[in-house]
Formats: C-alpha cells, structure tokens, sequence
C-alpha cells in the first residue's frame, strides 16, 4: 500500500497490514513509540533537504532567520538519531 504520510505508513504497521521503512524519528513520537519495533538499515538511508528560491532571486531576513531556525532544528534531530543509532550497534 502507498501512502503519503509515513505517520500514515506507520499506522498500517500496527495495524497488522504490513511493514513500511520510515524514519526512525517517527518511531519515537508517543503514539507509535510502545506499538512498534524497529531495525536499523545498513548502510543507513541519509535525505538532503534544500531550500530552493527563484534563479537571481534574494532570500529576504525573515526567510534566512527561517532557515536558520531549520539547520538548527536539523541538526539536533540528527544528534538524537546518531545517538540511537550507536545504542541500536
């Protein structure tokens, strides 16, 4: 089944319908956290993210402080994720 939320995915899991790959950071949101269990990938799967503006275009401030705000976000979801992942080796 193809869906296109992996919260959705990851309902159809416990609902018995089947398996799906998500992220792993999905796994330990409250609702799913106690009803699923999880294998890490190897190699581990990485996603690059881009913010993307008009050819010639200028990033206004309120769009830098955004962008900003999302690296550091980034990057501590990410420091979580690697901590969990040398607890899964």
């Amino acid at each position: 089944v193809e869906v296109e939320f992996q919260t959705a995915a990851l309902e159809l899991a416990v609902a018995g319908v089947g398996d799906t790959v998500v992220s792993y950071l999905l796994t330990q949101l409250p609702q799913f956290a106690d009803l699923v269990s999880w294998a890490p990938l190897q190699p581990v799967l990485e996603e690059r993210f881009a913010f993307v503006t008009r050819s010639g275009g200028t990033l206004s401030p309120a769009t830098r402080a955004f962008m900003e705000l999302a690296r550091r976000h980034v990057s501590a979801l990410q420091g979580k994720a690697d901590s969990w992942r040398s607890r899964a080796s």
